[in-house]
């Protein structure tokens, strides 16, 4: 017994009293709505009885599909538990290492750029060497004057142009590509800890 899709979709719509179970799935991606079509189609064709010259009932659809997405559901929470547990263990290794107060910055540019020990320890250093030189504006700006603190932001953009030019030339081709996809708060030098781990992040 073969079930067209279209089929499986209109019983999908019909079975609108299936709430929340039912709108957790229609709030999937195309792909995973075009996976789960795909398994509910081979279920159908193999869990429901054949019949002569006859449909299967709405009733058995309806229950085939409720089980078909309970299931579907249950993998996809598994797998996000899955993924939250491996970020949750990466940024706990991010923040060892011989790198100090900027292990966290370094262990995760290193991870997004894939970069090799000497990159590593050569970003490690121009961090170290940009901190003290944001510093050194800070301590000299008067925070009471205005024109000083627009000084202070355009000396500090310069600084960060010339952190970003610098260490550009030290990326092979693939990296400098995978570092200009950063958005500017990921690529800036002088962001901290707690400002990159709340930057939305797929692959950390």
């Amino acid at each position: 017994m073969t079930i067209s899709r279209s089929t499986l979709f209109s019983i999908v719509a019909m079975a609108a009293g299936l709430g929340d179970l039912l709108a957790g799935w229609m709030a999937s991606s195309e792909a995973q709505i075009e996976s789960l079509a795909d398994n509910l189609e081979k279920r159908v064709s193999v869990a429901l009885p054949r019949k002569v010259d006859s449909e299967p009932s709405d009733d058995d659809l309806r229950d085939l599909i409720v089980r078909v997405i309970e299931e579907q559901l249950e993998l996809r929470q598994l797998e996000k538990a899955e993924k939250q547990r491996e970020k949750a263990r990466r940024r706990a290794e991010y923040t060892k290492g011989p790198y100090g107060r900027f292990n966290f910055k370094v262990n995760w540019m290193a991870h997004k750029l894939r970069l090799g020990d000497e990159q590593t320890r050569g970003y490690c250093t121009r961090l170290d060497g940009h901190a003290e030189l944001v510093r050194g504006l800070r301590e000299a700006a008067d925070f009471s004057d205005p024109a000083a603190i627009a000084e202070l932001v355009a000396a500090r953009d310069e600084l960060q142009a010339k952190f970003e030019f610098a260490f550009s030339a030290e990326l092979d081709n693939e990296q400098l590509e995978r570092y200009r996809r950063l958005t500017e708060i990921e690529r800036n030098a002088s962001v901290g800890v707690e400002a990159l781990e709340k930057v939305g992040d797929d692959d950390l």
